[in-house]
């Protein structure tokens, strides 16, 4: 049964949150981990991309196991699991046994369960909540995220972390086992329905199939996915050489490269307070729109040399791109079948996260061949280019059925 009570909107909160919290603190930690036991970049840059790498190889799968198993048991054990690899680390600082190889085999472990909770963690509204309530509880959500993944987690981790190593994943393990508590007591439609292919590989891989032919054949989800390909894909490259716009040809120093992420996550912040309280903004009309901005920015970081435009850039994507998140994740909730949500959701972020290290690579290439501030121009022209598309895909045929129905 699904529940609209003052009590389980607020243990779903609180559930989120506390993730939150732990994710930003832990994806900050990683690399400051793999820094501080090696001087080779490449190194450092392998303990991010491990965390990565798991979207390519479980993505798919994953969605299958989600929609076989009790959900809300499968995000305790997901939860305590990570819990435990963060009590580890914290163990192998206190023995001084905190190596590149350590940190990467934990990053990797946290990689393939961040998948799992992911995907559980976006479905779960559909799961908790009625429909009518889902863009209320994503534009919440989308703030919550905002505020404790991408600003108090990762100030909040170095600052900790040099007081305390071990006491700081101490920490986070506490957070991811509180929040693994608190979901169990969330009602909500946790149950899977009976298994209709079998337990077999050939059975998996039948329900493999029917997710992704279910997601093809539905005009409108393709069409968010294909669409955030091409942000991750481009996206990916202008994500990674951030830091080197910001030194080299902005000249603002480390500093000001991160407080061009802090007025990336500003710019989310102020978007998911305004859409949480006017739901009206939360329509596929406006997906064009934000796709034009999120271009915009991307070219405008490319063109220009003045910081305080780069700044604006920045809090114009960050606004753009999470009212981008909330439209399409309350799409897909609300037209994805309940009984192979998992299924179909892991199928569309598989397709979605498979463009970013690609674009992460093909950036690098492009940066090397024509200047850093190539990638960018280049992204935000292309990502421009995708908004007609959008507009003929997802507006046009809502304004013509309208049009219909009015005569």
């Amino acid at each position: 049964m699904k529940e609209r009570s003052k009590e389980s909107t607020i243990k779903y909160y609180v559930v989120m949150a506390l993730r939150s919290l732990a994710d930003g603190m832990r994806t900050v930690l990683i690399p400051i981990m793999a820094a501080n036991v090696t001087n080779a970049d490449v190194g450092v840059a392998a303990a991010t991309a491990v965390l990565r790498v798991p979207w390519l190889i479980f993505g798919l799968p994953s969605g299958v196991l989600i929609d076989r198993v009790h959900k809300r048991r499968l995000f305790l054990g997901g939860a305590l699991c990570l819990s435990a690899i963060s009590g580890a680390m914290g163990l192998a600082i206190c023995e001084g046994k905190e190596t590149l190889l350590v940190v990467l085999f934990a990053a990797l472990l946290m990689g393939f369960l961040d998948v799992i909770m992911d995907n559980l963690a976006q479905i779960m509204p559909r799961l908790v909540f009625v429909k009518e309530r889902l863009s209320e509880v994503n534009s919440k959500v989308s703030l919550i995220l905002t505020i404790f993944a991408f600003l108090a987690g990762p100030i909040a981790a170095p600052l900790l972390f040099r007081f305390s190593g071990s006491g700081t994943w101490a920490l986070i393990a506490l957070l991811y086992a509180l929040g693994g508590l608190v979901v169990m007591g969330l009602p909500g439609a946790w149950v899977p329905e009976a298994d209709r292919h079998g337990s077999n590989l050939s059975g998996v891989l039948q329900e493999l199939r029917s997710g992704m032919t279910w997601l093809w054949q539905h005009a409108s989800i393709r069409t968010l996915a294909l669409g955030s390909f091409g942000h991750n894909f481009f996206g990916g490259g202008t994500t990674a050489l951030l830091v080197l716009l910001a030194e080299h040809t902005l000249h603002l120093g480390s500093t000001g490269y991160g407080l061009l992420i802090a007025a990336s996550s500003l710019g989310a912040t102020l978007a998911s307070s305004i859409t949480s309280r006017k739901s009206s903004f939360l329509r596929s009309r406006y997906l064009p729109v934000a796709n034009f901005i999120i271009g915009a920015s991307e070219l405008t970081l490319g063109l220009v040399r003045f910081a305080p435009i780069a700044f604006l850039a920045m809090a114009g994507q960050g606004a753009a791109t999470i009212i981008w998140n909330i439209i399409t994740v309350t799409m897909r909730q609300h037209e994805i079948p309940e009984a192979r949500i998992g299924t179909i959701n892991g199928a569309y972020r598989f397709i979605a996260w498979s463009g970013m290290p690609v674009g992460a690579i093909a950036g690098g290439f492009v940066a090397s061949a024509w200047g850093i501030t190539t990638p960018f121009i280049v992204s935000g022209i292309a990502i421009m280019s995708l908004s007609p598309w959008l507009y003929k895909a997802l507006v046009a045929p809502l304004l013509e059925s309208r049009s219909k129905v009015l005569r």
